[in-house]
């Protein structure tokens, strides 16, 4: 197959330019893929949120020097980045949600979410890309959730609009084992942002291993998903409307095979979640995880492939026109063809990486896996090799990504969302 005629096609498909000039000296005009990445700044520790840009071009191979951090983007944030959303995720990609936490604040520790435009951002002057709005979730004066407490807020999902936003309050994450997980939505909207009650998915269900919700932001019936786990090996989807104004879920009648599910997303209408045996602890080989997937439309159960030790993030295209799931591992990554490929090629068990967040461009079919200190590029039209991956690390960069580290587990964390900068 000519693969990069298969990636051309499929850009023009997804309506992405493309300038073709003369045979000897082809140009190729694509918006340069952003992703905003959050670190700790490597001369300050100071948090932060930056943009790294790569340089693509369909007619060369990977190499070295595609991935450069965009000078001037550097955006400081008051708490650590562990978490984000975007508004539009399988569209326009307008705005991005960041939740931030003090990972040093004990059980109660200071969050707050920082609102990001992702629209028009020229990576050379990245003005545009800036903070549009803060709002103090605890920790300071008039804070969403000022009473109540404690609340350790590790995850959040966006409604289409970004007016809604669901947090989970996940207490194991901040060392306390006396509580159990919470789900809360909040209305965003000023000029006084308020929180629902408590989304507990189903009376007198206790969520043992939470999962970060998901919001389909679906343009008509729009709907929440969470995991509850529902016996010893299986997890039951739950879904509402949204804005969630219920007092529980309401099962889907899926589920899901495995315990321990760490994160729900959508490949188009299909479900998929990763399972995790040691979901509070730092990704370990031995560990055995699963890649599992449902229809929550149907109510059709999961199907259950094994895929990489001790799963620490996953990647799916929310559009559902890229079909795979990159599986990230304790020291490997899977590529799965499809939620129920059950012989994903993996890269070499070698690499001794920790990746936390991963993501599939469903134009170009990169898929990009931020590690501790490095990003990960996997082209996913050439699969057909033991190594499936081109690592770029801090040298590449110009420095290291250093991303913020929990003291209370050793996971280390970032938020991560990626949009297509304007050319001008």
């Amino acid at each position: 197959m000519n693969f990069r005629r298969f990636r051309l096609l499929g850009l023009m498909l997804l309506g992405i330019p493309i300038l073709l000039t003369g045979c000897t000296g082809t140009t190729q005009l694509i918006p340069p893929f952003l992703m905003a990445i959050g670190r700790l700044d490597p001369s300050t520790s100071q948090p932060e949120m930056v943009l790294v840009e790569d340089h693509f071009d369909p007619g060369q191979p990977i190499s070295g020097s595609r991935l450069t951090i965009v000078q001037n983007s550097s955006r400081a944030l008051t708490y650590d980045p562990i978490s984000a959303d975007v508004v539009g995720r399988t569209s326009t990609r307008t705005e991005m949600v960041v939740l931030t936490r003090d990972l040093g604040g004990g059980v109660s520790p200071a969050s707050e979410l920082v609102f990001f435009d992702l629209t028009n951002i020229d990576p050379t002057n990245p003005v545009a890309f800036a903070v549009t709005k803060t709002i103090p979730l605890t920790g300071a004066p008039g804070a969403v959730f000022n009473t109540g407490g404690p609340y350790c807020f590790r995850g959040l999902t966006v409604s289409r609009t970004g007016r809604f936003v669901t947090l989970l309050d996940d207490p194991l994450d901040c060392g306390d084992g006396s509580r159990y997980p919470r789900l809360f939505q909040v209305d965003t909207t000023a000029p006084t942002p308020g929180a629902f009650d408590p989304v507990v998915p189903v009376s007198n269900v206790q969520i043992t291993q939470a999962t970060v919700p998901f919001d389909n932001q679906a343009s008509t019936n729009e709907a929440l998903f969470a995991l509850v786990p529902g016996t010893a090996t299986n997890a039951v989807i739950y879904s509402d409307s949204v804005p969630h104004v219920s007092s529980s879920f309401v099962s889907t009648g899926t589920t899901l095979g495995n315990s321990g599910q760490q994160e729900l997303l959508t490949n188009g209408s299909v479900a998929v979640a990763y399972t995790n045996p040691a979901p509070y602890n730092p990704p370990a080989t031995g560990q055995t995880s699963y890649l599992v997937s449902a229809d929550p439309a149907s109510g059709t159960s999961g199907d259950s492939v094994a895929t990489v030790d001790g799963a620490s993030a996953m990647a799916v295209d929310p559009t559902g026109s890229a079909p795979q799931v990159v599986v990230v591992g304790a020291n490997q990554i899977a590529v799965h063809a499809s939620p129920t490929d059950k012989s994903p090629v993996k890269t070499q068990s070698s690499y001794g990486f920790t990746g936390v967040a991963a993501a599939i461009d469903p134009a170009t079919r990169f898929a990009y896996v931020v590690d501790f200190n490095r990003i990960i590029v996997i082209d996913l039209y050439s699969p057909a090799t033991t190594n499936y991956s081109s690592v770029f690390g801090p040298s590449e960069l110009g420095e290291t990504l250093a991303l913020p580290q929990n003291p209370s587990n050793l996971r280390y964390v970032t938020a991560f969302a990626w949009t297509r900068a304007n050319i001008p």
